[in-house]
């Protein structure tokens, strides 16, 4: 039940942004993960590197949740525009029935028609930014706008539970 949108390949997963409004400085992002490059810590560090995947993979948490997606333009200003659109929609959502009707209207993913939702998934299994928001964030209220390769994201975590 993943929507394909979210769900990186080989390439995605460390290719650089498309779009150079895509990491803006927003106060949500500070679990964010950064993307590697060769001064990062899978070169400098291979053992922190390492530590920190293995964390992630032995993570039995699964989670389930709700989103609303919506990509960057790649003009001039749009990130700055798509981000306050975001903010308005935020403002406009004071629960989860808020959030299915705000992801069928706005919402560009595919998910949009089951009202954003993205079922349960497991640590590790979204993009890096998305995965770090959605299992550190509060459940039970709109968490971001969480910038991603894919444009901006709103997210709604239903549950997290531990799975065996």
């Amino acid at each position: 039940l993943l929507a394909s949108c979210l769900i990186p390949t080989a390439v995605q997963a460390f290719a650089p942004p498309l779009n150079p409004f895509a990491r803006p400085a927003v106060a949500s992002q500070s679990t964010a993960r950064p993307r590697l490059t060769r001064r990062d810590s899978l070169f400098t560090d291979p053992g922190g590197w390492f530590k920190r995947t293995m964390e992630v993979m032995n993570d039995k948490r699964e989670a389930e949740a709700l989103h609303i997606l919506m990509p960057y333009v790649k003009k001039e200003g749009d990130g700055v525009e798509v981000l306050a659109k975001m903010e308005e929609i935020k403002a406009g959502i004071a629960g989860v029935e808020d959030f299915e009707e705000a992801a069928k209207k706005y919402s560009t993913c595919p998910s949009a028609a089951k009202g954003g939702s993205l079922g349960k998934f497991k640590r590790g299994v979204m993009v890096p930014n998305f995965d770090d928001a959605a299992f550190t964030g509060e459940t039970g209220t709109v968490l971001g706008p969480v910038n991603t390769i894919y444009g901006a994201h709103l997210i709604w975590v239903k549950s997290r539970e531990e799975v065996a």
